[in-house]
């Protein structure tokens, strides 16, 4: 007798409501600047393995870059890129499916990993929306006029979406246009908030991409690069840990950050920053996610203290699916057998940092102004100049220089004694290194030696 079979056909709208439930906004709109990315991957020389870290030759000219503009409003969203488009084969093939089809593999690393970000955007958005690619060769335009409508049918071969060649037209690139929204997103759009959100996130995913591949504009305003990299000077060298496993590449920098304008190290962006293929996918951790505190050797995160480490782990592979990163890529998978061995390796470069900074703040203040001293000279610098052929420690020593001509001064003394001159001097508050330096311009003085 003929088998039976029971119905396993998927749901529309179970896929719809899985995908884009526990996505946000912002995580929608950063997929599809992957995808305009992985065009320019795919149609220029831009390689996200090592190539990605090599500092593009001659001045930087940002508007002469590829480009990616963001436009959202109430009335509705697009995201428009002259980074080379989409073939039309991969549009009919792969663009609109859920998840990559085992054949599917990519000649060079990307960004995109799942094959959902397209589809989750778009059905996270709007109820209707167009998406309009083209190449060099060829040329598509894809649509749905109603979401709503197509989500009723679960057929076989309702699950397609329409769509037309068109003729290639310059520049090759794509646009994706998403209305009408939905009624909440429009709300969430019109809300400034959201807008300095979204251009922080672009801002640090893509740190290591703008002004130097590409632009980023949203709403008409152009994203700056964010500087996450630790600073170098003739006393301070970076540790600098490269690995490979498993096909994945991993280089490991820490150090010290550059100070600020007001020579101060703000608290927010210490910590480390990992990325997969070049786009940050965690930022300024501080927590046991990347080591900090118990069970492995090092301390927990010290706001005071602390604060002026930075730490790069850079993760690298041409299949993307071995990279540590999470569906959402704002987060890390923990128990990623490479992210358990980078992690590791990340407590042990980071240690040599962290011991130098709680030197900077002993009991005795005398005792830290030589490695204060060290931290102020730290200045900024470029990734190339930190990707140094060999393996090496974090080093922090002070080099003497021909007209430094002060020492440091230690001895011990009688509180009470310290006491007596505070009370003759009518200076209740005055700090034991004053007191220090005031009995030695007194004895100089009365000696006749100044």
């Amino acid at each position: 007798m003929a088998p039976q079979y029971a119905n396993a056909y998927p749901r529309k709208r179970l896929f719809v409501e899985m995908f884009t439930r526990d996505v946000t906004l912002v995580d929608c709109i950063l997929d599809l600047i992957d995808n305009a990315i992985d065009g320019l991957v795919r149609t220029s020389d831009l390689d996200l393995l090592a190539g990605l870290l090599r500092e593009p030759t001659g001045p930087p000219r940002p508007a002469s870059l590829p480009s990616i503009r963001v436009t959202y409003s109430r009335s509705g969203f697009s995201i428009t890129d002259n980074c080379g488009g989409i073939p039309l084969k991969e549009a009919q093939d792969e663009a609109f499916g859920f998840g990559h089809s085992p054949n599917a593999v990519p000649e060079k690393a990307r960004l995109g990993v799942y094959g959902i970000g397209l589809k989750r955007a778009l059905f996270k958005m709007g109820r209707g929306f167009e998406v309009t690619s083209h190449t060099q060769q060829d040329g598509f335009r894809a649509y749905l006029s109603n979401i709503d409508e197509w989500l009723q049918t679960d057929g076989p071969d309702d699950w397609r979406i329409p769509l037309e060649a068109v003729a290639p037209r310059a520049p090759a690139g794509t646009t994706v246009k998403v209305r009408p929204l939905r009624e909440e997103v429009g709300h969430v759009f019109e809300q400034a908030a959201f807008g300095t959100r979204l251009h922080d996130q672009v801002q640090r995913a893509y740190a290591l991409f703008l002004d130097k591949h590409v632009r980023v504009i949203l709403n008409g305003k152009a994203v700056a690069p964010w500087d996450a990299l630790p600073g170098l000077s003739d006393e301070v060298t970076p540790a600098r840990l490269l690995f490979e496993d498993h096909g994945v590449w991993v280089m490991l920098l820490a150090g010290i950050a550059p100070r600020d304008a007001r020579g101060q190290w703000p608290a927010g962006p210490a910590g480390w920053y990992v990325a997969c293929n070049g786009r940050f996918v965690v930022v300024a951790d501080k927590t046991q996610l990347t080591g900090w505190g118990p069970p492995g050797a090092m301390p927990s995160f010290h706001d005071g203290k602390h604060r002026g480490f930075r730490g790069i782990a850079l993760f690298a592979a041409a299949d993307p699916l071995r990279l540590p990163w999470t569906t959402s890529k704002r987060g890390l998978h923990e128990e990623s057998p490479i992210y358990e061995l980078a992690r590791n390796k990340m407590r042990e470069v980071a240690r040599p940092v962290v011991d130098f900074l709680d030197r900077m703040y002993p009991s005795a203040p005398q005792e830290a102004a030589s490695q204060r001293k060290i931290a102020d000279r730290v200045r900024p610098t470029g990734l190339q100049a930190l990707m140094v052929d060999a393996d090496r420690p974090f080093a922090a020593t002070r080099v003497p220089t021909a007209h430094d001509t002060t020492v440091s001064v230690q001895y011990r003394a009688e509180k009470a004694d310290l006491e007596r001159v505070r009370t003759h001097l009518r200076n209740p508050k005055m700090a034991a290194r004053e007191i220090g330096k005031f009995t030695l311009e007194h004895y100089l003085k009365e000696e006749g030696l100044r």
